[in-house]
């Protein structure tokens, strides 16, 4: 336990206290420093605070300039657009007074420890909403140009919740392993783990040694490969860290859906058929050995430091990249290269005892990776509300006739906008009509939340009006509050989101959501109940609400045409399905 007016500093399982000085910022310093990562920024607190209010006062202008932006082709966009936010694409570090972490007692390993081979890191008492960041994300970047799919995304977001005080509010994990590739397997097939497993073997020939004595020629014949492996997908680019950095984000889910699954009353300490798989014997004796006993510390720890406990949480939201929901079973695709969501729900099903899961997509591309590993599974319902314009906006999947097959028939719902324009009124009138009553009749354990920031008003990537406040937090609140088998369990993972003068209000909002969806005031700037929205519903979103319904109507009674919203009308275990 740190002694009064000491910050504990966790950086690899060491552990290092240093007094707090007249400002906190340096605490946030500390959290976002990536290990060896050349491209931080060293910004001072005088001009990270300013610096901060100077992209604050940016958004305005962004956001008009944005008005004009509907590109054709939403992932061929040219470079120079995505250079708008020149005042806003850096790290500010700004405000945020890191809670203390709990006591420090040796604790069994949670599950999510075993899978990865991590101790995992809280920096604040259980309870509560939690936020998972790890800096490591930060060298995962296109190798050669500016790319939307950056850094700097996650870092706007963090010096925004900074300087909103949103820290302090928050649990705040960080630190855990790579995803071990047996666990990946439980949705990625071998032949494209096996391939990522090369890769990854291939860069860490470039990233052990010390950079000061790299051999050119051979870092140029790497990143040359590299190069070559991700032009055989769609819109992914690599690098040397994208391989590891993907199983860190998966790991990192992963770790916070199971301290959001501990707050569940039978909770229980996993199957009966043993503990989750850990490294497979050709990965480094250090991983394996980390690996092999449920208290064992990870091997960067010193063997003298106490395991932190993993916190019980009400939910929470996972800053982490590259995406996932794209990623298909045997490729990478669309900026992801692992399926972040359904690998974190393959994992609390077969780890953390949870029968049903609802997987929410509002990203505002189809996550046709994700639809496509639970096509012919009824434990996990996968609902996706997206772009579509009869299958002219990327990844062009998404129709409302795609049900899902077998026993997963029915499972699979696809609710899809044929025109951009689409704002809060429209998503809204969808989670009352369609999401709610059938998510309901499911019944699911845990929510995991594929968040994409795409449809937001202002990132002209996906061409929508979503705002924070009326859009994402109502959406995040009512997931929260409205679903009752889930108890509040909702956890949301980063996927899209462009716009980096618009991310850090999107994901605040969605904070907002998770915090005051047990009640409260807590995140959010008011609380705007269910007031009416202003204007007309546009003709295409009620057409398309309707669509999703007509097809979806034998499989789920609960939904009702022309406007109703099914409320209170539940369904039998078996819903009927006609074959």
């Amino acid at each position: 336990m740190a002694a009064s007016g000491e910050t504990v500093v966790e950086r690899d399982g060491k552990r290092s206290t240093s007094t707090e000085s007249s400002t906190s910022s340096t605490d946030l310093a500390a959290l976002l420093a990536p290990p060896a990562c050349p491209r931080l920024l060293g910004v001072a607190t005088a001009t990270a605070l300013a610096s901060t209010q100077t992209a604050m006062t940016a958004h305005a202008q962004d956001m008009e300039e944005n008005k004009a932006e509907t590109p054709s082709s939403p992932f061929l966009r040219p470079q120079a657009s995505f250079l708008a936010d020149e005042q806003a694409d850096r790290s500010l570090l700004s405000g945020g007074k890191r809670p203390r972490p709990t006591e420090d007692t040796a604790q069994p390993q949670p599950a999510s420890a075993i899978a990865t081979g991590t101790s995992p890191k809280s920096c604040r008492p259980s309870g509560g909403t939690g936020l998972y960041y790890d800096a490591v994300h930060q060298r995962h970047h296109h190798p050669q140009r500016k790319h939307p799919e950056q850094p700097e995304r996650v870092e706007a977001i963090m010096a925004h919740l900074a300087s909103r005080g949103l820290l302090d509010k928050l649990t705040l994990l960080r630190g855990a392993d790579a995803a071990c590739y047996d666990t990946l397997a439980s949705v990625h097939n071998t032949q494209y783990l096996q391939r990522l497993r090369r890769l990854e073997t291939l860069s860490a020939t470039i990233t052990d040694s010390d950079q000061a004595d790299r051999d050119k020629e051979k870092v140029g014949k790497v990143m040359t490969r590299l190069q070559e492996e991700a032009e055989q997908f769609d819109s992914v680019y690599l690098n040397e860290a994208t391989i590891e950095c993907a199983r860190k984000a998966a790991g990192g889910l992963m770790l916070l859906v199971e301290a959001v699954m501990r707050s569940r009353q039978s909770s229980a300490a996993g199957k009966e058929s043993g503990p989750p798989p850990t490294l497979s014997s050709s990965e480094t004796s250090s991983s394996s050995s980390s690996s092999s006993s449920s208290s064992s510390t990870t091997t960067s720890a010193t063997s003298t430091t106490p395991t932190p406990p993993l916190p019980t949480l009400r939910n929470g939201l996972a800053l982490i990249r590259p995406p996932g929901h794209h990623a298909e079973a045997h490729h990478a695709r669309g900026f992801c290269v692992l399926n972040n969501v359904a690998i974190a729900a393959q994992f609390a099903r077969q780890h953390l005892n949870v029968e049903k899961i609802l997987i929410c997509d509002w990203d505002v591309h189809h996550g046709q990776g994700t639809q496509q590993m639970f096509w012919k599974d009824s434990s996990v319902l996968y609902f996706s509300v997206h772009r579509y314009d009869n299958g002219r906006f990327f990844p062009g999947t998404g129709s409302p006739e795609g049900v899902g097959e077998g026993k997963g028939e029915g499972y699979t719902m696809n609710v899809a906008w044929n025109e951009g324009g689409m704002g809060d009124r429209e998503y809204r009138e969808v989670w009352r009509r369609v999401l709610l009553p059938v998510a309901r009749a499911f019944g699911p354990e845990l929510i995991l939340v594929s968040a994409g920031f795409d449809g937001a008003r202002g990132d002209g990537m996906g061409g929508c009006e979503v705002t924070g406040e009326r859009g994402f937090r109502w959406m995040t609140r009512q997931l929260v509050r409205e679903v009752e088998s889930a108890q509040g369990r909702v956890v949301l993972a980063l996927e899209g989101g462009y716009r980096l003068s618009v991310l850090g209000e999107c994901v605040e909002a969605c904070l907002g959501g998770l915090l005051t969806g047990e009640g409260g005031r807590e995140g959010g700037a008011g609380e705007e109940e269910e007031e009416e929205e202003e204007g007309e519903m546009r003709e295409e979103a009620g057409e398309a609400r309707e669509r999703t319904i007509a097809v979806h109507r034998k499989y789920w009674p609960c939904l009702i045409a022309g406007g109703g919203d099914g409320e209170g009308e539940k369904v039998e275990e078996d819903k009927g399905k006609s074959t």
